[in-house]
């Protein structure tokens, strides 16, 4: 006893000690608040997670405003009992209102991303809510880390498919990332072996039964983690057998110093900024065209996190104005083929616009909300380079947004206008993000002029890079009196893959013949090629040498 006494009194003190670097986290399958009495408390429920005090909560089976719960939200009802952040995320509508997960945050919540499972058609649909926030490791230092709430399917095969297309979302982040809920799963079931082979290790290391909570028979509730610079942990499957039919779980982790805390992130951007300024260095930057929507919807959140994470050197961004005076990521005019809603951005306001949802690739309906500029920015502050696309068009809100947000220095904008008057536009703003002229060399000029308005752009802006579309492979805009002029002055030459702007050595083409289009364009002067395949072509270029 007095043993024991000990090492529990040597328990807390290293937690007092290390205070700064302890995370607290609590997984709870509420079953929205009711207890084994037939009485819906959510304020009960809350009593049992707040005496962890946790910093993360990952909450499932989560009401909210339906009939059956007295139209409470639940989830702002725990958040405001924890003093906690909070996000939900819908997984049906439920008796007037919705039903869903949730998780809690004592962290500023810095990103939150939605994600939709794969379910058969006809069954309860699944998902995750993901949020990314900043948690300190030994060092004082913040590390980025994603915390997952998932409660999975019901059978092997629904499970499976969601867990991989799960890991495959978070295998982007590059930082740690953490999973807690009901994954309806023991832990030698296929979907939970699939997540320790992509690295997910779980907090218990024993196996404590959480289901069902008045005499529990099989774990299928977890915590598990990914790359979290772990010391110690103590986890615990609370006793707790009356207030749902789950038992609540909590781990605490004293954290170590990470690889990944956030000078490095700093220090890649300003590995990019350098090379972006030094076109003479041999490298070949990498742009991602709205970002990696060939898997998330395009312009979201999501998408521009998705590309920054598999190592896209600037993502591309499309960024048009509301109604009301706000920019909002957006390619096209109209808001029709990107969202559930009709009408042209400029006649909307932002209120308006934000309720709308984005579809995926695929045409389905997702949870995430059109993304103002400044939201997009934001998420993307310390990670890469942005390109806003069609700057040129509202150049002085574009500017006023970056100064507001600090970010200048990680921004790109483009135009195909005079540069001489965009030059006066430039300095009247007092800009000090990089401008990058466009440059045409269509059928109907003469390589003669495309040539000299070549060298007037790179004169009078003097910039890091220029964009060059140019329809034939004989085009002045990539000659040796080109290159040289563009040498001269340290100029990076930019070339869109995606359409034919590269003399037709497009995407679609370098997929099969890589070094025939992509890598023509590069032995021909082109420092950044904007793609739809950033992931082949940043794979290509670096077994190349032109990339790190």
């Amino acid at each position: 006893m007095k043993i024991k006494k000990l090492i529990l009194c040597i328990w807390g003190l290293a937690m007092a000690l290390g205070a700064s670097a302890s995370l607290r986290i609590v997984s709870y399958n509420i079953y929205h608040g009711e207890g084994r009495d037939k009485v819906i408390n959510i304020d009960r429920t809350g009593s049992v997670i707040a005496k962890y005090k946790p910093d993360l909560v990952a909450v499932q089976e989560v009401d909210n405003n339906t009939t059956r719960s007295g139209r409470v939200d639940q989830a702002a009802e725990l958040g405001r009992k924890l003093g906690m952040e909070y996000r939900f995320k819908k997984s049906i509508d439920y008796r007037g209102g919705e039903y869903g997960i949730a998780v809690l945050s004592a962290y500023p919540i810095k990103q939150t991303i939605i994600h939709d499972l794969p379910t058969p058609e006809g069954q309860e649909p699944r998902g995750a809510l993901e949020i990314i926030v900043d948690v300190p490791d030994e060092d004082g230092l913040t590390n980025e880390v994603s915390f997952v709430c998932a409660h999975l399917g019901l059978n092997n095969e629904q499970r499976v498919d969601q867990v991989q297309a799960l890991v495959r979302e978070l295998s982007a982040r590059g930082h740690p990332a953490i999973i807690a809920g009901d994954l309806n799963a023991t832990p030698d079931e296929e979907s939970i072996q699939l997540l320790e082979g992509a690295g997910f290790v779980p907090a218990d290391d024993s196996l404590q039964f959480t289901f069902p909570a008045t005499n529990p028979v099989k774990k299928i509730d977890f915590i598990l983690t990914k790359d979290l610079p772990i010391r110690r942990k103590r986890f615990v499957v609370d006793g707790e057998p009356k207030i749902s039919d789950h038992r609540p779980v909590f781990c605490e982790f004293v954290l170590g110093r990470a690889v990944g805390a956030k000078p490095t992130a700093s220090t890649h951007l300003d590995a990019i900024i350098k090379s972006f300024k030094n076109a003479k260095d041999g490298k070949v930057l990498v742009a991602a065209h709205r970002g990696d929507y060939k898997h998330h919807p395009e312009n979201s959140i999501s998408s521009i996190l998705g590309a920054a994470a598999f190592g896209a050197d600037i993502v591309e961004v499309d960024a048009w104005p509301t109604k009301d005076g706000h920019l909002v990521l957006m390619h096209d005019k109209t808001i029709d083929r990107t969202t559930n809603g009709k009408g042209k951005v400029a006649e909307l306001t932002l209120a308006e616009l934000k309720t709308f949802f984005l579809k995926d690739p695929n045409g389905k309906l997702t949870n995430e909300k059109i993304p103002t500029l400044e939201e997009a920015l934001e998420a993307l502050r310390g990670k890469c380079l942005v390109n806003i696309d069609k700057s040129e068009h509202n150049l002085a809100k574009c500017i006023e947004v970056c100064k507001k947000l600090g970010m200048e220095n990680q921004v790109i904008m483009k135009g195909s206008k005079d540069p001489a008057k965009m030059k006066a536009i430039w300095d009247a703003c007092d800009a000090k993000a990089y401008y990058g002229p466009i440059v045409f060399n269509k059928k109907k000029e003469g390589n003669k002029k495309a040539l000299e308005k070549l060298k007037r752009s790179i004169e009078i802006f003097h910039p890091e890079m220029v964009e060059l579309v140019f329809l034939r492979e004989d085009s002045s805009l990539i000659s040796p009196e080109a290159l040289a002029f563009a040498k001269k002055y340290d100029v990076r030459l930019w070339s869109n893959s995606i359409l034919n702007h590269g003399a037709g050595h497009v995407d679609s083409k370098a997929l099969v013949d890589p070094d025939g289009n992509w890598g023509w364009l590069v032995n021909h002067g082109i420092g950044i090629i904007q793609t739809n395949e950033a992931e082949a072509l940043l794979k290509y270029l670096r077994s190349k040498g032109w990339h790190d």
